[in-house]
């Protein structure tokens, strides 16, 4: 938060802000949302904190494709860099701040193309994850990260992001965004976010007598704390 607000100079809404908590404080954190949620504007934020709060450190951002990673995450990576206004020491081609700290972006069609990336302070943020292939899941949990960051929208039943909601919930730290957030208002998904986690609910209310519109805690009620 810190970092985000006075480094950066910006003003995340209170679901991005317990994005922010969340990685600071958890190994493994999933976030599902609907579009326009800000999940990618957070964890451009994320990547440069990760770099300037550690070193050695390095930020591996990946996604199943190139447009998600290199227009969407690391677009919002240059403007948070940009709008640092010199405050942030490295060059902005990968983020680099020496050899060993550095981030890098990359969609892949191998699982050989996540190997080899190794340091006591290791970030993989994954975007769409409901899209990469379950091999490279299974590259990323490999190397081991010291930070997993996933997020997607709520639009698949199966699977290792589906699974990190559900049957290995206990491993992460979940963060639901839901369709009326500040930063989804203008969504054009909002309603169908929010119809479709009914459905996944399995429930046989209609999602308009939800206590809110949550776009994806899927099998789980709204709830009412946050988990730990």
């Amino acid at each position: 938060m810190e970092f985000v607000e006075k480094v950066l100079g910006e003003r995340p809404y209170d679901k991005q802000v317990e994005m922010l908590r969340a990685v600071a404080n958890r190994r493994r954190v999933s976030v599902v949302g609907c579009n326009a949620s800000g999940k990618d504007w957070v964890a451009a934020r994320i990547v440069l904190w990760w770099l300037h709060s550690r070193a050695p450190a390095k930020a591996i951002v990946t996604g199943p494709t190139l447009r998600q990673v290199d227009e969407i995450v690391w677009h919002e990576i240059r403007t948070a860099y940009s709008g640092a206004e010199g405050k942030l020491d490295g060059r902005m081609f990968r983020t680099s701040r020496c050899e060993q700290t550095f981030a890098l972006a990359f969609a892949t069609n191998s699982p050989c193309n996540l190997q080899g990336f190794h340091s006591p302070y290791l970030m993989v943020v994954v975007t769409e994850a409901h899209a990469v292939r379950k091999d490279d899941i299974d590259a990323i949990r490999r190397l081991n990260p010291t930070r997993l960051l996933s997020t997607c929208n709520p639009f698949v039943s199966a699977g290792a992001f589906f699974d990190s909601h559900h049957s290995r919930r206990e491993l992460y730290r979940t963060v639901p965004i839901g369709s009326l957030t500040p930063a989804s208002q203008g969504c054009s998904w909002s309603g169908s976010c929010s119809a479709w986690s009914a459905y996944w609910a399995g429930s046989t209310r209609p999602f308009s007598s939800w206590p809110a519109r949550l776009s994806g805690y899927w099998s789980v009620p709204i709830p009412t704390r946050r988990p730990p």
